[in-house]
């Protein structure tokens, strides 16, 4: 039980962080894909974080900046719920526990406590690598946007909600386009 309470407690600490930061992830998401994208010149939509926050909020509005909040919240709360979570089941097993009173021994080994943080790690990542590519194709996605074609960045992709999302991705890119 106090496993689930830390996958729990992980999770949604991280997913509440998210309402906050989602924001500076949509900037940075459509700075980052105009830099990529732009790097022969032209005229650069955003300049910088300030005036990319204001562009989206004025011309997409609130829910332009919150792009991408359902994959967002979704990918913090696998990814950081799984590696917390995990990472107090594998410490528990490779540390040993007491039987009797279900106490986690306090020494471990630095060897197995890397190794535990590390499968962990990679648990975590693994669950979470299809949100991220479903957040950030959606905060890339300036379909909203007041100022037509000249306000999108990169491929816009239209999904209606995460599943639809993952199930399109799945359908068009199988295995290789979902990780």
């Amino acid at each position: 039980m106090q496993d689930l309470k830390q996958f729990l407690a992980g999770g949604t600490a991280t997913t509440c962080a998210c309402f906050f930061t989602n924001p500076i992830e949509v900037c940075k998401t459509r700075m980052m894909l105009q830099g990529e994208l732009g790097s022969g010149g032209g005229t650069k939509l955003y300049r910088n974080p300030f005036q990319t926050f204001r562009t989206i909020v004025v011309h997409e509005g609130w829910h332009g900046i919150q792009g991408g909040l359902g994959p967002a919240c979704a990918y913090q709360f696998v990814m950081n719920g799984g590696r917390l979570g995990l990472y107090a089941l594998l410490r528990k097993w490779m540390a040993g526990a007491d039987s009797s009173r279900g106490a986690v021994s306090a020494r471990m080994e630095w060897g197995k406590a890397v190794a535990a943080g590390a499968l962990a790690g990679v648990f975590g990542a693994c669950l979470g690598s299809p949100f991220f590519l479903v957040k950030t194709r959606m905060q890339a996605n300036a379909e909203r946007s007041t100022m037509g074609a000249a306000g999108a960045v990169g491929t816009q992709h239209k999904y209606k909600n995460t599943a639809s999302a993952l199930a399109q991705i799945w359908r068009e890119e199988g295995v290789r386009g979902i990780m």
